[in-house]
């Protein structure tokens, strides 16, 4: 059911004619929003109570209606109450704080939807959207439709049916669910029940499980797509619409260099309807137009892209947002966790395989950001949890210390996390994953190479270190290299080459190309390196460093042993349609 609030503050389903009127106007806002927001960082934040209005608590209690209360206070179940409280011994000032840190519009959007909810019941939740009305001439040829993916050179995992999430009424079509794993199922549901109750959470999964295609399925789930043809034509489908029924717009924010990839994934396992947030500014404002207009199912952006543009971004009231590889925002304190703090969307979905990755305090971040204010305060966070954990962690803990941590823990992942957080290791679900065979092969160095590494050995620098420990020749009956030889021709102790040293044997053995200095570096470290190339290659560095930004350097077989036998295990992939990962 449409909501009058969502009428007038997104303009999700308007019609063709005066489109680029209203769309405009929202244009405008962003830059009216930029400006009101650099008045506002050069002011003082005045905390004062205007006259006339009613602290908080006067409020809540001058309401008589169950809808009033809601309202203002939305009332919670006993088992999130407990969960978002073990551990807070925070006032109501400070979570009062937390709520005054969110925009006004994302504010207003907690407020509409605990109202709705509690008026609406399972109608205030965001269902997938009903086609039953809605008539395809596709229909009666069910049989001939394509669908996707459309793997041919592997076996489904699973049935070819329907999967149905009974939490969340979300249903996986059977052209998806035969290709996913028991645990991919699981993370499907995880995300499409977060999506219906517009809830974040957080997908912790390592990496190589598959975050991606759960996603993708859970969209699926979402948008109510059943995995062939019909799913290009449903957005027009519903624009068209009579009723103006909701439908999902998603907003995918990931690094730069996923970009491609989401796209590819995307189109590898349905039909959608998505552009980029991206580039030109031409780009970016059709994108923006036509989420604005309901004319798009997923914008994908980049962290860069979105803090950049957050006041045009967040003028759409995004039903879901997916952040990818969300440990980039754990630093609180960073430009982009502030402006992710401001994203116009209840349901916000974070993916990562390190949550925690230095400091606990990492994970309060990434949570809150997920649903703001659920975890209560940092400092109660550092409290309860960081620092027991902490304590407990150092050897000199006592026995109160490590029970204290110990139940800190189980807590932590038994009772806080489960309802927001999602992770498996490879470790858990090893008997889903297909058997991994590994198989180490040596590839010896090339001719050139092996001059190479022959020539820097014989080097003054790497020469002192090797004798360092031989008596010196002064007959003291001391090392040499804390006696007469602690400095090499140039000044410099031994001791700092030693580990450059090292790194540059390293190098050399993966391929001779990484010696080659580079453009973009700073003189001081293009000397370094040229300095090390001629010592490495004396009749070649001249013709290299003229040439040193050329990438047909990295191609050349005759500096890289690990080609020749690429070369055999592509050859070996083609033949078996196994994939081989190398390493060096």
């Amino acid at each position: 059911m449409p909501s009058s609030e969502d009428d007038a503050s997104r303009v999700a389903w308007s019609g063709d004619e005066g489109e680029n009127d209203v769309v405009q106007r929202h244009l405008q806002k962003a830059q009216q929003a930029k400006d009101k927001a650099a008045v506002k960082a050069t002011a003082k934040p005045s905390t004062k109570r205007k006259p006339g209005e009613p602290t908080k608590a006067k409020h809540a209690k001058k309401s008589t209606t169950g809808v009033g209360k809601v309202a203002m206070r939305p009332k919670k179940s006993a088992t999130l109450r407990k969960e978002s409280t073990y551990g807070d011994n925070s006032s109501d000032d400070d979570e009062d704080a937390l709520d005054d840190s969110l925009p006004d519009y994302l504010k207003a959007r907690k407020r509409h939807r605990d109202t709705e909810q509690a008026m609406l019941d399972n109608r205030g939740l965001k269902l997938p959207p009903s086609y039953d009305n809605v008539d395809f001439s596709d229909d009666e040829r069910l049989a001939d439709l394509s669908e996707r993916p459309n793997f041919t050179q592997i076996e489904p995992c699973a049935p070819y049916e329907d999967i149905k999430m009974e939490r969340s009424l979300g249903v996986i079509p059977a052209p998806i669910a035969q290709w996913l794993r028991e645990y991919q199922v699981h993370g499907a549901a995880f995300m499409h029940e977060h999506i219906v109750y517009q809830k974040g959470g957080l997908l912790g999964d390592d990496m190589g499980l598959g975050k991606t295609i759960q996603v993708i399925s859970a969209l699926t789930a979402a948008f109510s797509k059943t995995g062939d043809e019909r799913d290009a034509k449903r957005m027009r489908k519903m624009r068209k619409h009579p009723d103006k029924p909701w439908y999902p717009v998603v907003l995918i924010i990931c690094p730069g260099s996923l970009m491609s990839n989401w796209h590819s994934e995307l189109k590898r396992w349905g039909w959608w309807q998505v552009q980029f947030y991206h580039g030109s500014s031409a780009d970016k404002e059709a994108a923006l137009r036509a989420a604005l207009s309901g004319r798009v199912e997923i914008v994908i952006t980049t962290y860069t892209t979105y803090l950049n543009n957050k006041s045009e971004l967040n003028l759409v009231n995004w039903d879901i947002v997916i952040a990818d590889e969300c440990h980039l925002i754990k630093n609180r304190k960073a430009e982009i966790t502030k402006a992710m703090d401001e994203l116009n969307s209840l349901c916000r979905i974070g993916l990562t395989g390190t949550a925690i990755q230095n400091k606990y305090d990492e994970l309060w971040t990434i949570l809150n950001w997920t649903n703001p204010g659920q975890f209560g305060t940092l400092s109660a966070w550092k409290a309860h949890i960081s620092k027991p954990l902490k304590t407990g962690q150092s050897h000199e803990a006592t026995v109160p210390q490590l029970r204290l941590a110990r139940i800190t823990a189980k807590k932590l992942v038994s009772n806080l996390l489960p309802p927001f957080v999602l992770r498996r290791m490879k470790s858990l679900i090893a008997h889903q994953l297909p058997k991994k065979s590994d198989r180490v092969v040596f590839c010896p160095l090339t001719s050139d190479q092996q001059e190479a590494y022959a020539s820097f050995l014989g080097a003054e620098v790497v020469d002192s270190i090797q004798r360092a420990g031989d008596p010196c020749d002064c007959g003291r009956n001391t090392k040499r290299g804390w006696c007469c030889y602690k400095r090499i021709s140039n000044g410099d102790k031994w001791q700092m080459h030693v580990f450059p040293a090292m790194m540059t044997l390293q190098k050399l053995s993966n391929h001779l190309a990484l010696l080659i200095p580079r453009s973009e570096d700073s003189p001081d470290q293009q000397q370094k390196d040229l300095e090390k190339l001629e010592m490495a290659t004396p009749d070649l560095w001249r013709d290299l460093y003229n040439t040193r930004d050329n990438i047909v350097h990295y191609a050349n077989v005759n500096f890289c042993g690990k080609w020749k036998i690429l070369r055999k295990l592509l050859d070996f992939w083609h033949k078996s349609k196994y994939i081989p990962f190398y390493s060096s």
